[in-house]
């Protein structure tokens, strides 16, 4: 009988006395054999189309979760309700020192919220809108300003490298600066 996925051992011994050629023939049908078994019950039909998007698989994972979560939430409320018990119920000694707290809980005038009607929602959300859109215009007027004077250093720096002494050598004062500004810079950070 032939179990897939079962190696004999006395079968890997005489393995290595045969030929490349059986060697291959025999390794071919040993992968075809432990590949193509079926896993699925047999009385399920295999599905070739089951999961090709993993998204597929997370939803119905998620929905068996669900229903799972549910199914022990009814069992779990019907069985209190075999015994007797209700779900939220207090213990004895604690009832009278909730019902004093609850009276004056009453007692006290509960401030009422005044609902917002439309218009004020819509003044606060055009409010909001407006803010957005002002921070925006100042994130790039900082950006403008940022990228301008950096231009300008960059071109004061460009026409100092550009000096040379009169026999066409560059000059290395401008260079020199430039090095020490930027370790000042890094030692800064």
């Amino acid at each position: 009988m032939h179990v897939p996925g079962y190696v004999n051992p006395l079968h890997l011994i005489e393995f290595f006395f045969f030929s490349k050629k059986k060697k291959k023939l025999l390794y071919s049908i040993f992968l075809h054999s432990y590949y193509h078994t079926s896993k699925m019950p047999p009385n399920k039909p295999y599905n070739k189309k089951k999961f090709v998007d993993r998204r597929e698989a997370k939803s119905q994972d998620i929905k068996r979760a669900l229903t799972h979560r549910a199914r022990l939430r009814k069992n779990y409320f019907k069985l209190l309700e075999k015994e007797g018990l209700q779900e939220n119920r207090r213990p004895e000694d604690n009832q009278n020192d909730s019902n004093d707290e609850d009276e004056t809980r009453k007692d006290r005038p509960r401030p009422q919220k005044k609902g917002i009607n439309f218009e004020e929602r819509a003044k606060i959300v055009k409010q909001r809108k407006e803010e957005k859109r002002r921070q925006k215009l100042q994130r790039v007027q900082e950006k403008l300003t940022t990228i301008e004077t950096k231009s300008k250093e960059r071109a004061l720096r460009k026409e100092q490298f550009k000096k040379t002494t009169t026999k066409g050598q560059p000059l290395m004062g401008p260079r020199i600066n430039n090095l020490l500004d930027k370790i000042k810079k890094d030692m800064d950070n």
